[in-house]
């Protein structure tokens, strides 16, 4: 995690999002993307205070997991949706092909590229079957730099299953991309 997200920013960023972001809209989000596929575990990385993982919970009865480095995310985080983890996700020791999706929604956005190689290949040992990335392209604020990028290349062993931009309604801002693990 960039450090700027452990200090004043991402403290800021957890206390902005506490009751704004809409769970149900989110929860209809997922049913779309992923409602139909085979899996019963999911990782989200990054997930603050486990919004996506009260979400994904209203969709179906999966095992979910997060993991966060944010203490202070962490500590005011919705418990009764998963397991959450307070550690650095690169060094975690989740073993190999643990869950059947990894999803990581604006996780991405705010690593260099050579940053993002380190982490793709972390998600990719751990996937057994899917990874989906939700990000936002376009996004700016102040004084922080969002990397927009296109992951086609980013996951080796694993080809599109689709990419959906700009998901109006949830966030006119966000696009998802879904891809599958090559057998």
């Amino acid at each position: 995690m960039p450090l700027e997200w452990l200090g004043q920013r991402g403290i800021t960023w957890t206390d902005n999002a506490m009751g704004v972001i809409n769970t149900d809209k989110r929860a209809s989000l997922f049913r779309k993307l992923i409602a139909d596929l085979p899996i019963h575990t999911i990782l989200e990385i990054g997930c603050n205070m486990g919004y996506n993982l009260v979400a994904l919970s209203k969709v179906n009865n999966y095992d979910l997991t997060g993991i966060d480095y944010m203490k202070y995310a962490v500590d005011h985080a919705y418990q009764s949706a998963g397991t959450i983890i307070c550690d650095d996700f690169r060094t975690h020791p989740f073993p190999d092909e643990s869950f059947d999706l990894v999803l990581a929604l604006g996780f991405f956005d705010s690593y260099s590229d050579s940053e993002l190689i380190v982490l793709a290949e972390k998600v990719c040992q751990i996937s057994k079957q899917y990874i989906l990335v939700l990000d936002y392209p376009f996004m700016e604020t102040k004084n922080f730099t969002w990397h927009c990028r296109d992951y086609e290349h980013a996951f080796p062993g694993f080809e599109e299953v689709f990419t959906k931009g700009f998901l109006y309604e949830v966030d006119p801002m966000m696009r998802a991309w879904l891809v599958r693990k090559v057998v």
